[in-house]
This record gives C-alpha cells, structure tokens and sequence, in this order.
C-alpha cells in the first residue's frame, strides 16, 4: 500500500496582489517497501493531492492522510459540493483516481498537534507557498 501525507498551504495576497491567494502544496509518498519521496508545488487554487499524479502506479492502493477534513468528505460525497472550485477540484482528482485504477482511503489527522509526517508536509507546503508569493513580486 502506498500512503501519501498531504498538506496545503495559502496565504492572503497583499495590497500589491489585491485578493490573490498565494496557495502551496506538500506531499512525501511512501512506497510499499518503505521509500519516500516528497513532492512540493506552489499556485493560486492549488490542491494538496496533485502527488496522486505523480509516482503512484496504475490499480495501487492508496491510503490519503490529510488535516483538511473537506478532502475526504468532498470525495466520499457526505458533504455536498457546491462552490465551482470545489466541484471543479473534486472532479480531477476522481478523473485520476479512475484513470489509474486507484483503491483510495483517507485517514485524517489533527493538524499542528505533532503528528510527524503532517509537520513535514506543512512545513513543504509553507516553503511552496512562500516561494510562490516572492516569485509573484
């Protein structure tokens, strides 16, 4: 089984990029004999399981943990999806889940309470979203 820790990062825009968010992304995938790989990103509207993209192979099982509880609930359905993002966001991500034949379940945990791997990602998905903001300026 694959596991992936995920986090996202995103930051009000400044006066200069009036209502712009600066959004950032981290990952580390575990791979069943136990590698790790970390993945990191920075854009505006980003998500947190673009690594679901990269490195995972076609009809894996995939074990998701994640802090923002809207991940597996948007993708369970058992919250409705109503703002266009959101609805737009979810439907790549379930395009990729099909097209690579993915066994995907989420494990939440509490974010910023020390959970190792959450603290790893957050710190991925800060420097990402910092390193976009300086690039914007």
């Amino acid at each position: 089984m694959y596991k992936i820790y995920t986090d996202g990062s995103c930051i009000q825009g400044d006066a200069k990029h009036e209502n712009h968010l600066a959004g950032g992304w981290g990952a580390i995938v575990i791979d069943p004999q136990g590698s790790e790989t970390e993945y990191s990103g920075h854009q505006s509207g980003t998500t947190n399981i673009r690594s679901l993209k990269d490195g995972i192979p076609w009809g894996a099982e995939v074990e998701i943990h994640h802090d923002y509880t809207g991940i597996s609930k948007w993708l369970t359905r058992e919250w409705k999806r109503k703002d266009p993002d959101v609805i737009k966001l979810c439907a790549g991500i379930e395009k990729i889940i099909h097209d690579r034949g993915l066994k995907v379940s989420f494990v939440h945990v509490k974010g910023h309470s020390g959970d190792t791997m959450n603290e790893r990602v957050d710190k991925l998905a800060s420097a990402a979203c910092k390193d976009g903001i300086s690039k914007r300026s």
